[in-house]
């Protein structure tokens, strides 16, 4: 897994024919199986609170996607702002 926690990561170009060029598929291609990334700009606290929040879910369940929805869910319980837990996005197959 990479978990890229630095504002606007995920954006990708699309190449034409069904090829997308970013820095999310650059990891995809090259044997990540799941990356996480933003598509617009985060707050330090707040990103460092659902890092870590995920991280641990992660090591408990072994599952990317349950992490980044349970992280999703308690950073949501403390910020009401959907800038401060939407922005993440999971590339990858869904049953990582």
């Amino acid at each position: 897994i990479v978990f890229l926690n630095a504002c606007e990561t995920g954006k990708h170009e699309y190449l034409g024919g069904g090829y997308y060029h970013g820095l999310p598929t650059v990891f995809l291609k090259n044997g990540a199986h799941s990356v996480i990334s933003s598509l617009i700009p985060i707050f330090d606290e707040s990103s460092k609170k659902f890092a870590i929040r995920f991280y641990e879910t992660l090591f408990a369940s072994h599952s990317v996607t349950n992490a980044l929805r349970e992280a999703r869910i308690w950073i949501k319980k403390r910020y009401e702002s959907q800038i401060f837990w939407a922005p993440y996005i999971h590339y990858g197959s869904p049953f990582s």
